[in-house]
């Protein structure tokens, strides 16, 4: 039964049985504050319509501090919005046009590349027709190849993980255009390839999503990349290499292991890879 307001305006309510007190659900629609929906809306219209803010205090009754901190989240929300509005996702088509324009030095270095993904980012809509999904292991689907890079779609499910590894020496930029993933990072104390053996340590985890690419450090290029369950999405890396290779060292920092593997596609162009 109703039993009065509370003191931001909301109605309280009395249980006929036990007697005990609640207040109806706090609206959040405006950040973390706490005000009834319909005096906050009344409030913006007032403003809106050019209300000084002491007339719109004498009419909905709200303090002025509450009404400018209403007015201030409103003026953020609008300018996150427009920002967002403005970014242009290209689709994979024009994404690809743009980077073949990039001449050699471009590939030798990191920052171009990583700086053109960060404001380039892709519809990832018009990376259908080259993804393909496999419950037991991660895909990797060739978009596009040439003598300097060679672009890659990874189709991770939840709870996927690469293996530790390396790039052969090679430049690597990747990006998300769907979902998110974790990158962690490793510092090799000691190899032998030949030998099989290896020291290494786990240095530093960052994620990656739509908004931050990033740039593997050639410096310290040992890494491996993971979809945990608790993200509990799928998603979608677009990862460039350059030059392109077909062979890297995996690591197990659990058993001091190392060797050497070979790489191959899922996907060519959007066609399966006949085993």
């Amino acid at each position: 039964m109703k039993f009065g307001k509370h003191r931001h305006g909301l109605g309280r309510f009395r249980c006929a049985q036990c007697g005990k007190t609640y207040t109806e659900d706090h609206s959040r629609l405006f950040g973390g504050m706490i005000l009834p929906e319909d005096k906050a809306l009344l409030a913006i219209q007032l403003l809106l319509e050019g209300t000084s803010v002491r007339s719109t205090e004498r009419i909905t009754q709200l303090h002025r501090d509450t009404i400018l901190r209403l007015l201030l989240l409103c003026v953020i929300l609008f300018r996150e919005q427009t920002m967002a509005t403005a970014i242009k996702h290209v689709p994979i088509q024009n994404f690809v046009a743009e980077l073949r324009k990039f001449p050699e030095a471009t590939f030798d270095r990191t920052e171009q590349v990583r700086q053109f993904l960060q404001d380039t980012p892709l519809n990832p809509d018009s990376l259908a027709p080259y993804l393909t999904w496999d419950r037991q292991h991660y895909t990797r689907n060739l978009i596009d190849k040439t003598p300097l890079y060679e672009l890659i779609a990874v189709c991770w499910e939840v709870g996927q993980a690469s293996s530790v590894h390396n790039h052969r020496d090679q430049n690597c930029w990747m990006a998300v255009p769907s979902g998110r993933l974790l990158v962690e990072n490793f510092h090799v104390a000691h190899q032998d390839i030949a030998g099989g053996k290896c020291a290494i340590k786990a240095t530093e985890i960052v994620e990656m999503n739509p908004s931050h690419p990033c740039a593997v450090d050639p410096l310290a290029p040992v890494h491996r990349v993971l979809n945990p369950r608790e993200f509990n999405q799928r998603a979608v890396s677009l990862h460039v290499y350059s030059r392109p290779f077909d062979s890297c060292v995996v690591y197990s920092a659990e058993q001091g292991t190392c060797g050497e593997i070979q790489l191959h596609y899922t996907t060519e162009y959007g066609k399966p890879v006949l085993s």
